[in-house]
Parts: C-alpha cells; structure tokens; sequence
C-alpha cells in the first residue's frame, strides 16, 4: 500500500485519481463529498452535534471496521465540505489518525452569521454561499430579527506536510484547478476579467465559501495580479458577498450536508454506527466501551484527558 504521502503535487494527483474513478470530470463540482465518502471510499461521516471548541472534525482510522470521519455541525456547510475533504484526505493518503482543529483563529473582518443554518454557532465560522434570500442576514434583520457578528474562517496555515497535503487534496477534491479556470470562462461577464460577481458565482456552483475561491483562482493561476486578488479579498472580508447571493438568484449546492443543515437534526450517525464510538473520542466521562490507543491519541490531540 505504501508510506503516507505527504508531497502536495502527488495529493493533487490522488485527488483527481478520486473523482475519476467516481466518475466525475475535473471541470464539474462535486455532486456531494459526503456520499462520496461513504459510497466511493468506504469512509464513515458523522456530522456531529458536540465536538469540543475549536475542534473542525477528526478522522479515525479503525483496523476492525470502517474508518470514521467526523465533522463539526455547528459549522456551516461550506467549512463541512472542506473538513470533510480534508479528512478524507488523510484517509487517501494514509496519514494516520488526525483531528482539523483551529485553537485561535485570527479575525479577518466581519462576517454574519447565516440564521439558516442548524442554530448551533461557531467561534469561527464562514458564511454560507448561495442562502435562499428569506433566510439571509439582511432580510432576517429587516423582519426584526437578529444576527450574530462574527469572523470569517479561514483554513490555518500549517507546517505539518500531512497538513498541508491534506488541504492541497481537499482543494482539488472540491473544485480542481481545472475546474476553477473551466468555471472563471463559463461565468465571466467579460472574457479574462476575474470581477466579484465571478467569484461569487464560482462559490455558489461549488460550494465553497469566497475566500476559498479566491485561493483556488490565486493556485489555478486564473487570478495572478495581487492588486485585484487584495481588492478582492477586501469586499469578502467586508461581507459583500453575502447578500450578493441573493440579488444573483444563486441557490446552494443541494448535496447531503446541506439536506442535514436543513434538516435541523444532530447527530447525523451514518447506517450501522451507533453513538459509542463517537462518545468514547468527545465525551470521555461517558460510560461507554473501553478506549483503545488509537482512541485514546486522537483524545490527545484533540486537548481531551485520555
């Protein structure tokens, strides 16, 4: 089977080798990386309803059953997509146990948080793209009500190379560079002009938030000058993009994660998993099964007593 990999290019490469052997083209979004997990990889997901602050998801290897992957769903959905590819990531790529955990996001400006998602909130969470408009920040304020202030995620930079290949896999899982560039053509209101309306297009067709399209065009080399990338940057980091969803008439990427936020109903425990195992890693004081040594590392990483 061979070593981990943790070279970025050869992650990049695992990732395409995933979509094509699902059948789906490089220049197409992601249908859902959920079932994909489940039905391609063979991968578990749990959208959790209590994972300890700070804490995005975990994967789990399992040397008896199937691997697990666990997601914060007090998230939105467009940081569930990325945490969940990013632990499937670690899965392809044989990295061992990990948890994607933020301990101390650093704000980058204001973001409001969606009153459509499962009511649960995040220290740090990212506004999700393509909102139906009754349920947007604006129109909910309008009606009298409320919504909550917060700051915008963004993936941490890290030095761990499993790190780094992890997220270089869940990038090109989610929205190959192929894709990107494919995309910038097909929705550009002016032929080789990257405006905010393309960046906020691309968001809404592939589930990502705008800051991660920002990246991916900056990668894909479709958005290569730093005057407008910064300029860009800018309005997201003002929440521009979030009513501008609406008034484009975007919708969101109807895949499993979003059927489950709008579900309102946590935990999401796939078939033939019950809530044992996921107790024994989050909750330890919890009488549950005994706590094995991989259990009992990931408890570790995750700031939980062992």
């Amino acid at each position: 089977m061979g070593g981990p990999i943790t070279d970025v290019p050869d992650a990049i490469d695992a990732a395409l080798e995933v979509r094509a052997r699902a059948g789906i083209p490089p220049e197409d979004p992601l249908p859902c990386v959920l079932r994909l997990a489940e039905e391609e990889l063979g991968v578990h997901v749990v959208v959790a309803k209590d994972l300890p602050p700070g804490t995005s998801g975990f994967y789990l290897p399992r040397p008896d059953a199937r691997p697990l992957v666990a997601v914060n769903g007090a998230h939105h959905v467009v940081r569930q997509r990325f945490t969940v590819a990013h632990e499937v990531g670690h899965h392809v790529l044989r990295h061992g146990a990990a948890p994607r955990v933020v301990r101390a996001p650093v704000p980058i400006g204001p973001a409001t948080l969606d009153p459509g998602s499962s009511g649960a909130t995040s220290s740090v969470p990212t506004p999700v793209p393509g909102t139906p408009a009754a349920t947007r920040p604006a129109d909910t304020a309008a009606a009298g009500g409320t919504a909550e202030v917060l700051v915008p995620y963004r993936p941490p930079r890290s030095t761990d190379p499993r790190e780094r290949a992890a997220n270089a896999f869940a990038a090109e899982l989610l929205c190959p560079a192929a894709g990107a560039r494919a995309a910038a053509v097909a929705h550009a209101a002016q032929p080789g002009v990257v405006d905010f309306d393309l960046v906020v297009r691309i968001s809404a067709v592939f589930g990502l938030s705008a800051a991660s399209v920002l990246a991916r065009l900056e990668t894909a080399e479709v958005l290569t000058d730093p005057l407008p990338r910064a300029a860009l940057q800018e309005r997201v980091v003002r929440s521009e993009h979030v009513p501008r969803y609406g008034e484009l008439g975007l919708g969101v990427l109807e895949d499993e994660l979003e059927a489950i936020r709008r579900a309102g109903v946590l935990p999401r425990l796939p078939e033939g998993v019950d809530g044992d195992l996921l107790l024994t890693v989050t909750a330890p004081s919890s009488p549950t099964i005994a706590v094995d040594p991989t259990v009992r590392r990931l408890r570790e990483l995750l700031g939980l007593p062992a």
